[in-house]
């Protein structure tokens, strides 16, 4: 995998337009699975102090709190119609 990551960012420094967004392609899962780790080690954290039944309701209560920032960003900042 290192090879593909090296090569693309010889692809991209060498100033080819046609190359020049892989290293962002390549980039993208690289970054996802330390994101991903980190969540895990954050889950076993919450599991370990809080109950299981408390951690999923804090879980579900993120995706709402999501939800709503989401709504806000598409109805409020970029003023668009919900159809």
């Amino acid at each position: 995998m290192w090879f593909w990551v090296a090569l693309a960012a010889l692809l991209c420094w060498s100033g080819s337009d046609l190359f020049s967004r892989s290293i962002i392609a390549l980039l993208f899962p690289i970054l996802y699975c330390f994101i991903d780790a980190a969540g895990a080690v954050a889950d076993t954290i919450v599991l370990e102090t809080l109950n299981e039944n408390t951690a999923n309701v804090a879980y579900e209560l993120t995706f709402l709190l999501m939800a709503i920032l989401c709504f806000l960003y598409v109805v409020v900042i970029k003023k668009e119609r919900l159809t």
